[in-house]
């Protein structure tokens, strides 16, 4: 019963879940995939060498031009840096947290559906994936705030960060009916 009302209990589990959200190894990584997908969406260079351009079309010299050109790389590289900075200070923010625990509640409610018998999930291929949108959206907020309103182009998106074997799920779902069972008849 105890078992039962542990994974099955949201409280319990976002509680027990809680201190990931403040693991460097789980903050790098959700840091990590939040700015690979800015940076899918945005290529910083390729505006840089358009906004140059433009310049060289109002009549700014050839020479300062080619110059300004060659600083693009530059601008990308330290915009990447600037992004992934204030991802990560988001990610170890109290901000981070509560989105952290609201996603871990969400999840887990949905879980127990699944688990349940109750409800459907969709798994591609072989594995069951975390949705990081909700962390994007923070992020771009934050970004916005911060002056880098290039950020508002970004579509919604909701990259991926792969959880487990969706074979796994089967034998969960298995194991979450029987603990069912047993915490109903072991009492008795």
């Amino acid at each position: 019963v105890w078992t039962r009302s542990q994974l099955s209990d949201t409280d319990s589990f976002v509680a027990t879940v809680e201190p990931l959200a403040r693991d460097p190894e789980v903050q790098q990584a959700v840091t990590n995939r939040v700015t690979a997908t800015i940076f899918e969406h945005v290529d910083v260079q390729s505006l840089a060498d358009e906004a140059v351009t433009a310049l060289g079309a109002q009549g700014l010299p050839p020479p300062l031009v080619d110059r300004l050109h060659g600083l693009t790389p530059t601008i990308s590289a330290a915009t990447t840096n600037f992004v992934r900075d204030k991802v990560g200070e988001l990610v170890a923010s109290p901000q981070f947290a509560a989105a952290w625990d609201q996603a871990v509640r969400v999840a887990h409610q949905r879980a127990v559906i699944v688990l349940s018998g109750q409800g459907q999930v969709v798994v591609r291929g072989d594995t069951v994936y975390l949705d990081l949108g909700p962390f994007i959206d923070v992020a771009k907020q934050r970004l916005s705030a911060e002056g880098l309103t290039v950020v508002d182009r970004i579509p919604e998106v909701h990259p991926t960060i792969p959880l487990f074997p969706a074979d796994n799920l089967v034998r969960a779902q298995t194991a979450y009916a029987a603990l069912g069972t047993f915490a109903t008849v072991l009492p008795w």
